[in-house]
């Protein structure tokens, strides 16, 4: 484990508190995350990718005996700081 100038937590030397944020000069940015329960019975996704100023969402739950809930939002414009969005 190495520390970074830039923080005073320890962590790999491959991440940085910057690598969650922007990068300027990227043609497109994603972030995905995948979970489920210990049992099995519950999983969710959620999905943002970036290009420029406009970006794709993508939320999904599913739960044994439930339906299947999806939100997306595709080509927004409602980008704010740093990852945040609020689509119009």
């Amino acid at each position: 484990m190495t520390e970074h100038a830039d923080e005073s937590a320890r962590v790999p030397a491959v991440w940085r508190p910057s690598d969650e944020g922007r990068h300027p000069g990227a043609s497109v940015e994603a972030w995905w995350f995948w979970g489920w329960d210990a049992a099995a019975s519950a999983g969710l996704y959620v999905g943002l990718e970036i290009t420029g100023q406009r970006f794709d969402y993508w939320a999904g739950l599913v739960r044994a005996g439930e339906p299947y809930l999806h939100i997306v939002e595709l080509d927004g414009t409602g980008l704010r700081a740093g990852l945040e969005i609020k689509p119009p």
